[in-house]
């Protein structure tokens, strides 16, 4: 298969790619996953492009007969797995929209994205999702403040609910199908009629995490994706020889152009294992696992992932006496031999190992660097689901660590206003928020720019720095305004801290919350015990102790490059988790800023006492 840039801008839509494909190269690999073929032992299954048309077909025939039918609305909730992307690609090619909701929400909160979005037939993974949607119908949903609508109760009804799993759970006055049921109903269905699709068609409505307020639904249309996918090859980020690593959730959009890849240009897809068919569970240790048995050549990980690899990596290294890891002298950089870096990659991520594509959040510094030295290579670059979703990237062979790339078409314009604020325009940009005539007003401007509320610059090459988030500025008492993520960039790195956030607005100085990784007591009990010395292993309370004198240090190095007016003047350290589902990290890893300093409001305001 040869891909051209008029192979993108011939299609009318992604699922008229997907059955090109089918019906050209039937036997091309679509995709692979691992099946537990007998208890504890997994086996990695391969799919078709045209074994997966057919089970598209059969999903498409069988909710054009429940009446899905152009701009109709099916909510999939479910963990990253090969059905997500068949059920989406069926979806699409009746021209419905797709509503994308992280599995890690509550009842509470998809019940309100259902409500938003008009969707009553819903997909879900499993036995645990089911029951979020039970819960819906027997409840009121709390339908929050939306711009001048008052917050108000409703009840939902659901017409249909399509498991990828067997549920056992009692389900009554709900019509219940399991995606097996439906994906065999005929042996030789005939594709869709996607042809009477057309590019301006919605695609997917894909909500905002809602950090600042309600979230907020962004409709992407067919001409959106498609442009995003050209945009990507051009940008040279793919050939149809590779095959992609694809376990972040397909509810966010940078999954979803990664799968799309794979299901509209012919690469070939890697999924991780479903390591519980009743609830839908994250096991780190599993996707390590499957990371390195793949044979993927390229990983799309956020980089909260990579954070963790770096700093496992470092605390290992940092002890005696555990045998195949690294020791403290390589880590001097100047030590790295080509053999031992080769291992680590090989043992990370496979034979084919390419590039990482680092997206979703910003990479810390001394993240990338620490990769750089293992030869590991990282692309980082950036992207929101307002511009569906990748702008910038950086190349292979032509990079510059700390910044987010360059774009990677022409035809995405990018720059900034006086305040710094990243503005862009191109045809993968939205036009707008479902339903949100304020939201839209306040981000979209009348020559069609977005205001991505990030701060950032651009170099004269097009490189992009991201600086800041621009409504996370900190204004002092004293009336600085200090961008809390240029310090809080400072104060990475350290063994058994998960997150450092700074704090002060309307104060007279600054302060700083530093969250214990909980993971790290048990690296350390761990590393105790392989250790060759007779020492007693730490308590609790020494660990932290060790964490604090770490933090104190990072904090004074820091310091030293501060102005008077930045410098950090207390800190306190948090011994509790941010998690999803705790609230306090949105599905894509990130912190909930706001609701982070509600949750240790009292230690904040003991820093000021």
């Amino acid at each position: 298969m040869i891909l051209s840039k008029s192979y993108f801008t011939s299609l009318n839509s992604l699922a008229e790619g997907f059955f090109k494909i089918a019906a050209a190269n039937p036997e091309r690999l679509f995709f692979k996953h691992p099946k537990e073929i007998t208890s504890g032992v997994w086996e990695w299954q391969k799919q078709s492009f045209g074994e997966s048309a057919k089970r598209v077909a059969n999903i498409a025939d069988y909710l054009a007969e429940r009446g899905v039918k152009r701009g109709d609305k099916v909510a999939i909730i479910s963990g990253t797995r090969p059905e997500w992307l068949e059920m989406d690609l069926a979806i699409l090619s009746l021209g419905a929209c797709v509503v994308a909701i992280y599995p890690s929400l509550t009842w509470q909160d998809i019940g309100f994205l259902l409500y938003d979005s008009e969707t009553s037939l819903i997909v879900v993974e499993n036995e645990s999702q089911l029951e979020k949607i039970i819960e819906i119908t027997k409840n009121l949903i709390q339908i929050p403040q939306i711009e001048n609508n008052p917050p108000f109760e409703t009840r939902l009804t659901v017409s249909e609910i399509i498991t990828f799993e067997n549920c056992d759970s009692p389900a009554e006055n709900l019509n219940i199908k399991t995606f097996e049921e439906i994906v065999n109903l005929c042996p030789n269905p005939t594709p869709p009629q996607f042809k009477e699709n057309h590019v301006d068609l919605l695609a997917s409505l894909v909500y905002t995490s809602g950090t600042t307020g309600a979230p907020k639904g962004v409709p992407q249309t067919e001409k959106n994706h498609l442009a995003n996918l050209r945009q990507a090859f051009e940008a040279n980020l793919f050939t149809t020889k590779d095959t992609i690593f694809l376990a972040l959730p397909l509810a966010h959009s940078f999954a979803r152009l990664m799968g799309y890849i794979g299901a509209v240009a012919g690469c070939a897809l890697a999924f991780p294992r479903v390591v519980d068919k009743k609830r839908t569970v994250f096991d780190p240790t599993a996707l390590a696992k499957d990371m390195a048995d793949s044979e993927a050549s390229i990983f799309p990980l956020v980089p909260r992932i990579l954070e963790k690899i770096h700093l496992k990596i470092n605390h290992l290294a940092s002890h005696k006496g555990l045998r195949g890891w690294l020791t403290k002298q390589t880590l001097r950089g100047a030590f790295w031999s080509a053999p031992l870096k080769n291992k680590i990659k090989k043992t990370l991520f496979g034979k084919n190992f390419k590039y990482i594509i680092s997206g979703s959040a910003k990479l810390p510094l001394e993240t990338a660097l620490f990769f750089e030295k293992l030869g590991i290579e990282i692309l980082e670059g950036y992207g929101l689901t307002e511009t569906c979703v990748a702008t910038h990237v950086n190349r292979i062979g032509k990079k510059k660590i700390g910044t987010v790339g360059p774009p990677l078409a022409n035809d995405i314009e990018c720059r900034t206003a006086t305040d710094s604020e990243i503005l862009i325009r191109g045809p993968n940009v939205v036009s707008g928020y479902f339903k949100r005539p304020q939201a839209t007003a306040d981000s979209f401007d009348k020559d069609g720019w977005f205001h991505t509320g990030d701060l950032g610059s651009i170099d004269q090459e097009g490189f992009l720095t991201i600086t800041g988030r621009k409504k996370e500025l900190i204004v002092t008492s004293g009336g600085k305004k200090i961008v809390p993520d240029k310090l809080e960039q400072l104060l990475k790195g350290v063994a058994g801290i998960s997150h450092a956030f700074i704090c002060g607005e309307g104060r007279n100085y600054i302060v700083a919350l530093a969250i214990i990784d909980q993971s790290y007591f048990e690296i350390s009990e761990t590393l105790s015990r392989a250790s060759t010395e007779s020492k007693p292993t730490k308590q609790r309370s020494e660990i932290i102790e060790e964490i604090k004198i770490a933090f104190a240090n990072q904090v004074a190095q820091a310091n030293k490059q501060l102005a008077s007016f930045e410098t950090i003047k207390k800190f306190a350290l948090i011994d509790s988790e941010l998690s999803i589902e705790n609230n306090l990290l949105t599905p894509t890893l990130k912190p909930r800023r706001h609701l982070i300093e509600q949750r240790f409001k009292e230690e904040i305001d003991r820093l000021y006492n």
